[in-house]
């Protein structure tokens, strides 16, 4: 600027920040999946960095802060060391710095197998067994010392598998499971021994041998290890025996045994094989068996004597007989006995029984006939029936004990309306006619005899209703007689009639007809009178108004009609009366002045004026 004018320009002016120096204290980290890490966090000299960055990408789980260059988090997969650069910035330039990261597995832990002894037999393949590991992924495994021929370790899996193809002696081998992590060691003990004895055999297994007559003696022939020991379970039939150091079996049995498997077992170092044999002894056949008596004749709901057979040769064992005899009666499998109370009848019928054991069997015959047992015991519940005219009777029908019942009669007749069916004694049907208590004979008729039972009946009418009195109320008259009244009535004939109270005097009610008739004698107030109609079936009522009144009074005066003169007393003038008593006096119109009319007894008198 002067005292002229004055004049501009510009100018740009950058002041940069110094550029940042940064640095870790540790540049090589060895961290552990699924552990924190100590976080790491940079120092940075010079200027204030603006920017920080990393490269590559950290391992997953690891996290970086671009505010401040820290390190931090807890990987969560296996990496290998790995070279990061991470890169400080601000406007004066940048620094970087290197770390190193390596991520390992957790070192495996509890290492196991199950089971962890194994008693091996050579020669046979052992089941594969794979162990189970907590912590990280097993990488490698291996054993030592090293394992018998024909046994091995995979070194992928640490399964053990295999076939031994020596023997040894009880052995303790360590086996390692390593990852990056590191390792863990779990024992197992392994014991090899020779072949156990296998396949045993015995030619003619099973063997049917016979009480009394020797058997051919059997030796066993075995595969596997050489057997050096043979024993047998539970022991041989008495009169047998068994060798020890061969297996074999010979003798001649003296009991009579059912078939029974007997364990063999084989024997060596190895272990043991075992073969079941099995033996039975069979008796000798029986020769002959019979009844005594051969033929029986029986009867129907009576206990029969027992029936025993008798027999020769071997002992019986079971027995059985066809076909089925008569219900009631039981065969004994095991002794043949024929017993118990026949249920049924049957003719005569031959049955064969047969007696065996384990030898053979020999048979029987024996006739039984079976007859009916007379009824007895015949019962009707109820036995006693009060029924009513045409209504149906709830049907009954008797039971009886003893022998079944062929026919069925009842005397005597019936009463009209009910049926007796023979083929079982029930009694049923609608009466249609009234008949006072009957007792009734019933007899039940089969082959052996007849039982009888009574029964009592007694058929009522049907009781009477709807009972009615045309003209009721009735208004009567004292003196006068009434018009007969006949009443109507549904239901059965009425047998009585009765009425309550008692009619008013002169008055009655026909007991055979209800026929209300008669003149009343006294005068009655109105009063309700209950009529009852009976007969066998029950009753019923009807109620009845009657209303005596008195006569009505007939009345005259001697001398009517009466000529007076004015201020001359009359003569009193009495009136007389018949039919019913006076109970009240009255004149009209009035009477001319100076008569007057007593309203007690009806006499005019006085002066007329």
């Amino acid at each position: 600027t002067n005292t002229g004018g004055s004049d501009t320009a510009t100018i740009t002016i950058v002041v940069n920040d110094a550029a940042p120096v940064i640095s870790y204290s540790q540049n090589s980290y060895t961290l552990t999946k699924g552990t924190a890490m100590t976080a790491a966090t940079p120092s940075a000299s010079g200027g204030t960095v603006v920017t920080w960055t990393i490269s590559p990408t950290l391992p997953a789980g690891l996290s970086f802060d671009t505010s401040n260059g820290e390190i931090s988090g807890t990987p969560t997969t296996i990496t290998s060391s790995t070279t990061y650069t991470i890169t400080a910035t601000n406007t004066g330039g940048s620094d970087t710095a290197t770390v190193s990261i390596e991520v390992n597995d957790v070192a495996p832990s509890g290492i196991t197998y199950n089971p962890n002894a194994f008693t091996l037999a050579k020669g046979s393949a052992m089941t594969t067994t794979t162990p189970s590991s907590s912590g990280g992924t097993v990488v490698t495994w291996s054993i030592s010392p090293t394992l018998p021929a024909g046994l091995s370790l995979d070194t992928s899996t640490g399964a053990l598998s295999g076939t031994p193809t020596v023997t040894s002696s009880y052995t303790t081998y360590t086996v390692t499971a390593t990852n990056s992590g590191g390792s863990s060691t779990a024992t197992v003990t392994i014991q090899i021994s020779d072949a156990a004895p296998s396949s045993i055999n015995y030619n003619g297994n099973p063997f049917t041998l016979t009480k009394g007559v020797a058997m051919t003696s059997v030796t066993p022939t075995a595969g596997g290890g050489t057997v050096t020991a043979w024993s047998i379970t539970p022991l041989l039939p008495t009169g047998l025996s068994f060798d020890s150091s061969t297996g074999a079996i010979s003798g001649t049995p003296s009991v009579v045994t059912s078939s029974t498997a007997y364990t063999v077992t084989a024997t060596n170092a190895g272990g043991s094989a075992t073969a079941t044999v099995t033996i039975q002894v069979n008796d000798i056949a029986p020769t002959s068996i019979a009844y005594s008596p051969t033929f029986l004749t029986l009867t129907k709901g009576s206990a029969m004597n027992a029936a025993t057979p008798s027999s020769t040769g071997g002992t019986v064992t079971s027995w059985s007989i066809s076909p089925s005899l008569p219900s009631g009666l039981s065969f004994s499998a095991t002794t043949g006995i024929i017993s118990g109370t026949p249920s049924t009848v049957s003719s005569a019928t031959t049955y064969t029984v047969t007696g065996t054991n384990s030898g053979g069997g020999a048979t029987a015959t024996i006739t039984i006939l079976v007859n009916d047992a007379a009824p007895s015991s015949v019962t009707y519940s109820p036995n006693s029936f009060t029924l009513t005219k045409d209504v149906a009777m709830t049907s009954v029908t008797p039971t009886a004990s003893g022998g079944t019942v062929s026919s069925w009669a009842i005397s005597p007749t019936l009463p009209a309306g009910l049926s007796f069916d023979t083929s079982d004694g029930t009694i049923s049907g609608t009466p249609t006619a009234v008949t006072s208590s009957t007792t009734y004979t019933v007899t039940a008729t089969n082959a052996g005899g007849s039982g009888t039972a009574t029964v009592t009946i007694q058929v009522n009418d049907v009781p009477p209703y709807s009972v009615s009195y045309s003209g009721t109320p009735f208004t009567l008259t004292k003196g006068t007689a009434m018009t007969a009244v006949t009443p109507s009535a549904s239901g059965g004939a009425v047998d009585s009639w009765s009425v309550s109270p008692t009619l008013p005097s002169g008055l009655t009610l026909d007991s055979s007809t209800g026929v209300l008739s008669g003149t009343p004698t006294a005068i009655a107030s109105t009063t309700t009178y209950t009529i009852t109609a009976t007969n066998t079936g029950g009753s019923s009522t009807v109620s009845v108004s009657i209303t005596v009144n008195d006569a009505a009074p007939v009345i005259a005066y001697s001398g009517s009609p009466f000529t007076l003169t004015k201020g001359t007393a009359m003569t009193t003038a009495a009136p007389t009366s018949s039919g019913g008593t006076v109970i009240s006096w009255s004149v009209s119109p009035t009477l001319p002045a100076g008569l007057s009319f007593d309203t007690s007894n009806g006499e005019i008198s006085g002066t007329p004026t």
